[in-house]
């Protein structure tokens, strides 16, 4: 038999690409398609707010235990300021008690009082 020149056409090959078409999905898969994402979605911006608050209260506590070392030392500080003023206001009521120093009694009034206001506050 002799070839002849025009075309031979399978079916396969006419409506192959149709066959191997899927369905469009129904309105109810795609909804529940929908759902499942959105849910996704929740759940990871439900992690990520959770990952932001748990950051947020480390940094609080850190914040926290900053100012508490900070308010120590401060307190510390103004300790050993006290301490300092106390004894140096005692040195100069003993040098105005021998009278090699000239303090006034309005200033040895003075230093009383911040005397007695920082054993006060001790």
């Amino acid at each position: 038999m002799a070839e002849s020149s025009a075309p031979t056409f399978d079916a396969e090959w006419i409506y192959g690409e149709r066959a191997r078409r899927t369905p469009r999905p129904t309105a109810q898969e795609v909804e529940e398609r929908a759902t499942s994402e959105a849910e996704a979605i929740v759940r990871d911006a439900e992690l990520r707010a959770r990952d932001i608050v748990a950051a947020a209260e480390r940094a609080r506590t850190q914040v926290e235990a900053d100012l508490a070392r900070e308010q120590a030392d401060l307190a510390e500080k103004s300790r050993r300021l006290a301490e300092f003023l106390a004894g140096t206001l005692e040195e100069v009521e003993r040098a105005s008690a021998n009278g090699s120093g000239t303090v006034s009694a309005h200033d040895l009034e003075q230093l009383e009082a911040l005397q007695d206001e920082l054993r006060g506050g001790e």
